[in-house]
């Protein structure tokens, strides 16, 4: 199914469908990022994203040909400046932003 719905956002007409799964299912961002490199599935990501508060934000990927995921947590301190924290590879990151 994942496989399935790569190939169906990595179309060109992905805009529209994308808009209309992100309203179904109530998301504030839904994204398709296709790997970088040649070979490089693990970063081919369907990424799903919600506000859970006006400052908070999470997100979770999830690699369409491997079993990589990744966990995304975003907290708003001001209209300048965020703390994010992120696990990817069974790795936690954190990260003070700067807009």
């Amino acid at each position: 199914m994942m496989v399935a719905a790569g190939a169906m956002l990595s179309e060109g007409e992905s805009v529209v469908l994308q808009d209309k799964l992100q309203r179904q299912l109530g998301l504030d961002s839904l994204s398709f990022e296709a790997g970088g490199d040649e070979g490089d599935d693990a970063s081919t990501m369907l990424t799903l994203g919600k506000y859970l508060s006006p400052n908070l934000y999470m997100s979770i990927g999830q690699s369409l040909f491997t079993e990589t995921s990744e966990l995304r947590v975003r907290y708003s301190l001001s209209e300048s400046w965020e703390v994010e924290s992120n696990n990817r590879y069974r790795k936690w990151r954190r990260s003070l932003l700067q807009d």
